[in-house]
Order: structure tokens, then C-alpha cells, then sequence
């Protein structure tokens, strides 16, 4: 796994947790950070090809599930095939 999405499900981790303790609730959280991200990606031609690498890097990816959820709706959001 690349040390980007290492990087990047990090991040993603404490974005969710501080949403969470903010008191949004979990899946509402994924969606948000998820919206933002592919957001981002289709504004940002680097950010795109990062979240498509990413995508692609799921399946070898110890990262958590709900990361890999995350990453996933940020594709479908951007317009990424996995």
C-alpha cells in the first residue's frame, strides 16, 4: 500500500472522529467527508489523480473499512470507475 493513502486514511480517520464529536452522526460523517473530497478532486486535476490512485489501491489496502467506504463514495462523487 502507498504511503499516500496511508497518509490520506489518516486524515480521513480524524476528520471523521471530529465530526463525530461534534455529534454528526457516523454515516452522515462518511457522506460529508466523502462529498468534500470528490468535490475537491473534481475542482483539482492532482487531487483527482490522488483519489484515483487510492481507489485502486482498496483492494491491497490494510486501511479501515469505513476509510475505504469513504474513499470510494469520494470516487463515485468525482466520477471515478473503480
Amino acid at each position: 500500500m502507498s504511503q499516500d493513502l496511508t497518509q490520506a486514511a489518516s486524515q480521513i480517520q480524524d476528520l471523521l472522529d471530529q465530526l463525530k464529536q461534534c455529534g454528526v452522526a457516523d454515516n452522515v460523517a462518511q457522506q460529508q467527508v466523502a462529498t468534500d473530497i470528490g468535490t475537491e478532486a473534481q475542482k483539482n486535476q492532482t487531487m483527482k489523480k490522488k483519489l484515483a490512485k487510492w481507489g485502486k489501491s482498496l483492494a491491497s489496502a490494510t486501511v479501515s473499512d469505513v476509510v475505504k467506504g469513504v474513499v470510494k463514495l469520494a470516487c463515485n462523487s468525482a466520477g471515478i470507475p473503480l
